[in-house]
């Protein structure tokens, strides 16, 4: 009689482990192929995690960003940053060209915003920023949160981030 209990405890741990085991296969494969995980009710645009393409559409990138920027997610786009890359945090003293996982590293900066991100690119706040320092806002995708924080992102030919500014303050860039 105790056996068949051993027996029974034996396979039910076998059975376990192999549900358990292929569980973590299944899901880390998945997270590689599946193009829709899933972060605050929110999809990762389809291109994020698939080769990058030579020339990447600046559009979808400017997809990513906003997506990036919305979940606090930069290290989905490293590919699609230039190497070197510009960084500058605007009313300091950072930053030299960097490397993408540098400038990755560097954007979580914008996580300290609670605010909401709008990048219409129509709007005045946005315009005033490229009219008063064409240098680094002229042409670029530029993004205002509603609590001060800026972001200003230029494009090579190829599609890839080539200059990347932010600050805290965008109303002290415009005083």
């Amino acid at each position: 009689m105790k056996f068949k209990y051993f027996f029974l405890g034996v396979i039910f741990s076998l059975f376990s482990f192999a549900i358990a085991f292929t569980s973590f296969y299944l899901g880390k494969k998945s997270i590689i192929k599946d193009v829709q995980t899933t972060t605050s009710d929110e999809t990762i645009p389809s291109f994020a995690l698939l080769p990058t393409q030579k020339p990447i559409d600046p559009q979808k990138v400017k997809e990513l960003i906003v997506f990036s920027i919305a979940n606090k997610n930069f290290d989905v786009f490293e590919e699609f940053i230039a190497n070197p890359v510009n960084f500058r945090i605007e009313n300091s003293d950072c930053c030299q060209p960097q490397t993408p996982a540098q400038a990755v590293v560097q954007l979580e900066y914008l996580n300290s915003s609670d605010g909401s991100w709008d990048f219409d690119q129509d709007n005045d706040i946005v315009k005033s920023l490229a009219a008063s320092y064409p240098e680094h806002y002229s042409g670029a995708f530029i993004g205002i949160s509603s609590d001060f924080y800026s972001a200003s992102f230029q494009f090579a030919e190829d599609g890839k981030i080539t200059k990347i500014s932010i600050s805290s303050s965008y109303q002290l860039l415009l005083e």
